[in-house]
């Protein structure tokens, strides 16, 4: 892919981003909630969400409308436990994460991780009773490290394709990045991270985030 078409996708990828993190949220409740509810630590990734998307959608549904408070608990209890954010952040810091000390590793990811905090308690208002997921069979037999591809529609003409990549991380199951239409998400931070990396310092990339925060 050109530059040009490359641009052209990640802006696409942004201007659909609230659906893109209201999926996430759908999706991470689901692991939140058979998480919790079920010891079934043998069952296919798909199934895992299937068991439980009625009761979980219904939860959603039922806290539509919800204030700044109810937001942040939700993401707090469903979302921060699945997502694995150190794996993101290094996956969207390419080469330059290996030259990062200790201490500039944990701070990106706790921005990074705030960055994605952020969009995901502004996506949970995005619910509807319309909203459905449609989840598709797992075609791999690594049961440790899956691509779970899913539809999400909000009404008869509006449906968007986003795939999952999770990963089985003490017997439970987490989220380091999101396809949407066949653009991954950490590839779009990582273009970005890139440019200020080349240019300036861990530091200042911190410091980006930490202000659009």
């Amino acid at each position: 892919m050109d530059l040009k078409k490359k641009l052209i996708a990640i802006k696409y990828i942004k201007n659909r981003l609230p659906l893109i993190i209201l999926t996430i949220c759908m999706i991470t409740c689901l692991f939140g909630i058979a998480n919790a509810n079920n010891s079934e630590k043998s069952l296919q990734p798909e199934q895992f969400i299937a068991n439980v998307i009625n009761p979980a959608l219904f939860e959603l549904k039922k806290n539509h409308k919800i204030d700044n408070e109810d937001k942040k608990r939700i993401v707090e209890k469903y979302i921060l436990p699945y997502i694995n954010f150190e794996k993101s952040t290094r996956l969207a810091s390419g080469k330059y994460w290996e030259n990062m000390n200790t201490n500039q590793k944990i701070e990106l990811s706790k921005a990074f991780r705030n960055t994605l905090i952020v969009a995901y308690s502004g996506a949970i208002s995005k619910i509807n009773n319309h909203t459905e997921i449609k989840i598709f069979p797992n075609r791999s037999n690594n049961l440790s490290d899956v691509i779970i591809r899913t539809l999400v529609i909000q009404n008869k003409a509006s449906t968007l394709k986003v795939g999952y990549r999770i990963e089985k991380d003490k017997n439970t199951w987490k989220i380091y990045d999101v396809n949407i239409e066949g653009i991954w998400l950490v590839e779009s931070y990582k273009n970005q991270f890139k440019q200020i990396l080349q240019t300036t310092n861990v530091e200042n990339l911190i410091n980006q985030l930490n202000k659009n925060n």
